[in-house]
């Protein structure tokens, strides 16, 4: 039986079998409106209150998620420090993910996209179906990954693929994520949720706990050496693009204003 044991305004968590599923839940493209999806500290109470040994993260309906609520960006135009903030928190969240003791998997669908995908990056596996797309969309608005994308692709794929997948916004599709590595296993898609809990009891046949994060923090030492300085500078120059954009956005206002008020001049 699953049992939902957490929710909020994005996610909701329910557990079978000491395995956590988080599903994000927001709209049909499970927009990502705010980078701290889920607290650091709701998250691990969860883990710690229902014992769990896997935490499986996957979106409600037809997508992984769609990526961030661009439209939310504007909210911060004066208040860089704050969305900075905002950015290293939802960074922290992620990072707390990724370091967990137990095995995390995400069971990607539909579209899985900018914040998306970083989120995805952030899990050790990460499966598909036939229908799973995969992009980073960041670069039609002038931006880059904000949530720890330029650090965990190239680390996953080498530092060439990723570099092509994030400059050029290119959609590549579930077989190219197998290849790629991006992938561990495409399921099919009416099946996913089961094919998914199989595939985490197959890894957690046979081995302790102890053993399992043992293995787990050795794998984690040797991939995250100097991460946060990394995480530091994206967030710079994430946060510098926007205020780019957004001054952008200002000066094409202004020109479309001055050539309406010659237009008028003239009449």
């Amino acid at each position: 039986m699953t049992a939902v044991v957490f929710q909020n305004a994005l996610t909701t968590i329910a557990v079978k079998h000491h395995i956590g599923i988080l599903t994000i839940k927001n709209g049909k493209q499970n927009l990502i409106a705010d980078p701290v999806f889920i607290r650091k500290e709701e998250l691990e109470e969860v883990i710690r209150a229902c014992e769990l040994k896997a935490l499986i993260l996957t979106g409600h309906g037809k997508n992984f998620s769609s990526g961030a609520d661009s439209e939310r960006f504007g909210d911060y135009k004066e208040q860089t420090e704050a969305f900075k903030e905002k950015l290293n928190e939802g960074k922290r969240v992620l990072d707390y993910i990724e370091q967990l003791p137990i095995l995390t998997v995400a069971l990607t669908n539909g579209a899985c996209f900018g914040a998306g995908f970083e989120i995805a990056l952030s899990c050790q596996f990460r499966i598909g179906c036939k229908n799973t797309y995969f992009s980073f969309p960041e670069r039609n608005l002038g931006l880059l990954p904000g949530m720890g994308g330029t650090v965990r692709l190239p680390r996953l794929i080498g530092r060439s693929r990723a570099m092509e997948l994030i400059l050029s916004g290119n959609l590549i599709n579930a077989q190219q994520a197998l290849e790629w590595g991006i992938l561990n296993e495409i399921v099919p898609k009416k099946e996913r949720m089961d094919a998914a809990v199989k595939w985490v009891e197959a890894l957690l046949e046979g081995t302790s706990h102890k053993q399992r994060a043992e293995i787990i923090r050795a794998v984690n030492m040797a991939q995250n050496a100097d991460i946060q300085q990394l995480y530091q500078a994206e967030t710079e120059t994430f946060v510098n693009l926007l205020s780019d954009r957004f001054r952008h956005k200002e000066l094409q206002r202004e020109k479309k204003h001055e050539v309406e008020k010659r237009r008028k001049s003239k009449h």
